[in-house]
């Protein structure tokens, strides 16, 4: 490795390790270098990210507005992404009577969406890990994105990625918040962070899926482990 590209890793190294620090995770440090280098991750393309955006914020949409389901899936249908909706997605879309529980799952996808947004230059910059998606940056979301029901086809096929390495930072700084709640988890101890696990959760989900971690493409498939 040469010295230009060491030092930019080390600089990276300890921009993400303050974000930890602030959020009170203090232990977890990135101790081999290469592990940010992201010159041969695979991300999904701007026109399939952009579907999932759409997917996932009509799916978060529906959670509060059950009766419009069918007209999402009819939207789908019509612009032809209802072959991306993954199984669970279409299996809640087109239940009568989802329980509470699954309506509450879904509602969280907006911050899927809101991510998503971040990647492809919808919305300018991402709430911090310690509250929900703030209505500023949901309002910015909404403004850029089509009308639910809109034609997708123009919007889909003019999307650019912001810098990939700030969407792969963003990617590692959840998958070690999700390493620090899952090692609290084994070892039964309790979160001294401000941070929103669920929030965190949702956020790695969907970066994980963008850049096909462990190669998997398919979102009831993305692996979340770390």
């Amino acid at each position: 490795m040469d010295d230009l590209k060491r030092e930019a890793l080390e600089k990276r190294k300890a921009n993400l390790e303050a974000q930890l620090s602030s959020y009170g995770i203090m232990d977890y440090k990135v101790n081999h270098l290469p592990y940010l280098d992201y010159s041969n991750e695979r991300f999904q393309s701007e026109y399939e990210a952009g579907c999932r955006m759409m997917i996932l914020f009509a799916i978060s949409y529906s959670a509060e507005n059950l009766a419009e389901r069918p007209h999402i899936i009819q939207w789908f249908k019509d612009e032809n992404i209802w072959n991306k909706v993954s199984p669970n997605e279409k299996a809640y879309l087109t239940n009568p009577h989802p329980d509470e529980d699954t309506i509450i799952e879904f509602s969280w996808r907006i911050e899927g969406a809101l991510a998503l947004g971040w990647c492809l230059n919808k919305v300018q910059s991402l709430p911090k890990l310690n509250s929900e998606g703030s209505d500023q940056e949901i309002d910015e979301l909404i403004d850029n994105l089509p009308l639910l029901g809109d034609p997708l086809t123009d919007f889909l096929s003019d999307l650019k990625y912001r810098d990939v390495e700030q969407i792969y930072d963003e990617n590692l700084v959840n998958e070690l918040v999700t390493a620090y709640f899952r090692d609290l988890y084994i070892n039964g101890q309790k979160d001294t962070t401000n941070i929103d696990g669920a929030l965190s959760f949702e956020r790695h989900r969907a970066l994980n899926w963008l850049r096909m971690f462990m190669g998997m493409a398919e979102w009831d498939e993305v692996d979340t482990s770390t």
